[in-house]
């Protein structure tokens, strides 16, 4: 825009081809673009849940920054990003953002040391993956491909979400008690073929109109359950046999200290001393005393 007959215009003063009003732009946009990468570090360098929330304000920030910038510049930005620098889409892009980077703080878990604790931490991330694919897909569906609709509806969403959700907790009871003692571990990992069966029914459940024909007279249901009650009962006996087995294991060998440095032998006698020199530099020893 050009500035009015007789207003100081700084970007022609200074010559670079910005008005004084996309130089006021340019810098409140340096300037949340600045706070977002000091808040960027931030999460970098800060440990537990304040990384997501560092994260969480550096995205914010930029977004505002973004905005700013579509404000004053938007003839010199790209053209697929422009619409996002209004504020409806550039709001729901910032909330997917903030949903991702807490999906990926707690997905990671890293800094959590309770077994349980790290599992409801990465079932927690979990969620926020979900609830980010359900909005984005609500949001923007009008960029999804029309053979690609069907399978972006809530009902499919919700499945994915239990499904990933009892595959995570198969995994956790996997884990669970890896490093105890052998029969609490199989007691553990007898519930693994219950939480999968479980995933095969609801798989089963979702997807079964989808089997051919000459498949839908098998019986699929009657084989997970059946599956899933040999899996616990092999893991069930083996947890049994470990904890009747319990006072059988061999103990574990101490592990061999190592040996003592032998001390140096300590001279009974002190050695001469070279208390003189002769013409040739060599030293002259004083001659040992013979007894009388």
């Amino acid at each position: 825009m050009p500035p009015e007959p007789g207003e100081f215009d700084l970007g022609a003063y200074v010559g670079v081809g910005l008005s004084s009003r996309q130089l006021y732009f340019v810098a409140g946009a340096l300037f949340f673009g600045l706070f977002a990468f000091s808040a960027m570090r931030r999460a970098k360098n800060t440990g537990g849940a304040w990384a997501a929330v560092w994260g969480s304000a550096a995205i914010g920030l930029l977004a505002v920054g973004l905005h700013v910038t579509g404000r004053g510049l938007g003839d010199y930005l790209l053209a697929w990003l422009l619409p996002f620098t209004e504020q409806e889409p550039l709001q729901r892009a910032a909330i997917l953002g903030i949903l991702g980077c807490w999906a990926f703080v707690f997905l990671s878990a890293h800094w959590v040391n309770d077994p349980l604790a790290k599992w409801l931490c990465r079932l927690a991330g979990l969620g926020c993956v979900v609830a980010a694919a359900w909005l984005g897909v609500a949001w923007f569906r009008d960029e999804i491909p029309e053979e690609a609709r069907p399978w972006t509806t809530q009902e499919i969403f919700l499945q994915i979400g239990i499904t990933l959700g009892l595959a995570l907790l198969a995994v956790a009871l996997w884990m669970k008690g890896q490093w105890t003692t052998p029969h609490t571990r199989w007691a553990y990992r007898s519930l693994v073929p219950v939480v999968l069966g479980g995933i095969a029914l609801l798989a089963l459940n979702q997807f079964g109109r989808e089997i051919p024909d000459d498949w839908k007279q098998f019986p699929f249901r009657r084989v997970i359950l059946s599956l899933t009650a040999i899996g616990t009962a092999c893991g069930l006996l083996i947890a049994i046999g470990a904890w009747f087995m319990r006072d059988q294991l061999p103990e574990p060998e101490p592990e061999a200290k190592p040996a003592p440095a032998k001390p140096k032998p300590v001279p009974t006698k002190p050695l001469p001393v070279a208390v003189l020199l002769d013409d040739d530099g060599r030293p002259v020893v004083p001659p040992a005393k013979h007894p009388s």
